[in-house]
Parts: C-alpha cells; structure tokens; sequence
C-alpha cells in the first residue's frame, strides 16, 4: 500500500474559526486497502481526522486493514467531519493520465459510484462510444465517469478525446494492472463500482441499447 501525508500547518485551528478553508484535506478520501494514513500536525491544538488523533508537533499513522465506507470527525474540514473510503487496493495503482505525470483511481473518485469505461484509440467502437457515455454521465450526476485507456501515448489520448469533445477525466493504464484486478481485460469494457470501490457490474462489448441503465441498477 502507499501512504497518504497531510500536513497541519500551524494556525490552521484558528484559520478555520475565522471562516476560511485550508484546502489541503478533502471531505472524501479514497484510499486503498493496505494504504496508510499520516497525518504530520504542525497546529498548536490537537486534531482529529477520521481514526486518527494527532497531539500538537507530532505524526500519527494508521494502516487501513478493513474495506468500507467510513465517515468521521475531522477538524483540518471546515465541515469538520470527513469520509474515508477504503476501496481495494487496485484504487491505489499508479496510473499516468492524459494532462501528464502519475495519479491513481482513488485520487479521482469520490463518494459515488464509479462507472469505468475502458477503451482504446484504435478501438472503433470506442470511438463511437465515448461521446454516448459522456452524454449519459451528464444526465446522471449520481455516478461518476472515469476512461481508462489501455496503454496508449498520454499525447495521443489527450488528441483522441479532444477530437471527440469528450472530457471526462483520462487514466492509461500502460501494463493493465487496473483492468486485469478489475476483471476487464478487452475493449470496450465497462465495469461498474460500488460507493466502497468493489466491482459490482461488468459489461464487455459494444453498448447495447439498456446496457448503461442495467450496469447502474446494479449499484
């Protein structure tokens, strides 16, 4: 698992009492089975995130050994309350993204279901596909939509997408590590996630015309 560092400036306590947001702890995050949590507290009060209860000028940590949905106490959110995802551990995987560098599934989901398209620039059914599945996740704000290319150049996706109009967030998963633990090996491929990460629904082919209302009942 990797670890996931948050760092309380000092000040942040009374930075919150004025009003304002630090905006360096999201109100839900998504971490992987097996992934630690480390929270460095720099603050001269103590704070509370989720499981964890950092005294002033110290780090705590906490290893996440069950999946779930976890919501709790958090006092680095103006809310003051957060929810922690734990998701398996293929949440965790680092992927390179179309914009460029690294990022991980976890880091783009939130809280609601996850609808993964796989797909490829030489896949022509894909190409067909993408601007319907980008049609229908704007009518339906209560799943999210994330691409995941298989193993193509983070420029040619980038191009590929634009030439369609099509900007739902992008991962390439250049060895098929994500598509392998989530049980899509082929394109297209759609695979549905519960709230908790898991994969609950898959569907392998072109789209049929229920295919998208079947996989988020399954939700």
């Amino acid at each position: 698992g990797i670890t996931h560092t948050y760092t309380v400036p000092a000040g942040t306590a009374a930075r919150i009492a004025r009003g304002e947001d630090p905006q360096f702890f999201p109100a839900v995050l998504v971490v992987g089975l097996g992934d630690t949590l480390a929270v460095e507290n720099q603050d001269s009060v103590p704070h509370t995130v989720g499981p964890l209860a950092a005294r002033p000028n110290e780090t705590y940590k906490f290893r996440f050994t069950k999946t779930g949905v976890f919501p709790g106490p958090c006092t680095i959110h103006p809310s003051q309350q957060t929810k922690i995802i734990v998701a398996p551990s293929y949440v965790s995987l680092k992927l390179a993204s179309s914009v460029g560098g690294s990022t991980t599934l976890g880091d783009v989901m939130d809280d609601r279901p996850t609808l993964l398209v796989v797909w490829a620039t030489w896949c022509q059914p894909c190409k067909k596909e993408l601007p319907v599945i980008q049609q229908y996740a704007r009518g339906h704000p209560e799943i999210k939509v994330i691409t995941v290319n298989l193993g193509d150049e983070p420029a040619s996706v980038s191009a590929f997408l634009d030439d369609l109009s099509v900007d739902l967030p992008a991962l390439i998963d250049t060895e098929g590590r994500l598509t392998s633990a989530t049980k899509v090996w082929s394109v297209p491929s759609l695979a549905m996630l519960g709230a908790d990460g898991s994969v609950v629904s898959t569907h392998t082919g072109e789209l049929g015309e229920k295919t998208l209302d079947e996989l988020l009942a399954a939700t």
